[in-house]
């Protein structure tokens, strides 16, 4: 698997991230942000180097918020032999809108498992619900809403 960065860069390579968040995912079952900060805590640790450690700059909140942001930033090659490859993000959010903490897995076991391809669905059909309705003065995107629309009927 490829990663790299999109949106944001960082003082770690995306390879790396990739791989630890693959670690925590396998010792966990899913990426937490709290679960990566802790992963991160010990100066070995690869993904240290992504956070501030000083408390009178940074607590623990913000450096939560810092693994979503690493999270959403990382994407992976899904093939890399085309012309043009696709880029996708590494690590999805697979948690229902009512859980605690946002829960993340790798995309492809994402879209293989039943359970978490439907919450990925769902996250998809909100995320058009939202972008819909901060669009739909734009007389241009009725086209794409009407087609929107009649997905959602299916």
């Amino acid at each position: 698997m490829i990663y790299k960065w999109e949106g944001y860069s960082y003082n770690v390579s995306a390879e790396v991230v990739g791989k630890c968040c693959e670690e925590i995912e396998q010792e966990y079952g899913a990426v937490t942000s709290s679960n990566m900060v802790d992963a991160a805590r010990s100066t070995e640790s690869e993904l240290h180097p992504l956070f501030e450690w000083d408390d009178q700059i940074a607590g623990e909140k913000w450096r939560n918020q810092q693994a979503k942001n690493i999270l959403s930033s990382l994407r992976i090659v899904v093939n890399e032999s085309e012309e043009k490859p696709i880029v996708v993000r590494a690590f999805v959010n697979v948690s229902p809108p009512s859980k605690n903490e946002a829960v993340y897995i790798q995309i492809e076991k994402a879209v293989n498992d039943d359970s978490n391809h439907q919450q990925l669905l769902l996250n998809a059909y909100r995320e058009l619900n939202a972008f819909q309705k901060k669009y739909q003065v734009l007389s241009e995107l009725k086209p794409l809403f009407e087609l929107i629309n009649a997905l959602k009927e299916d």
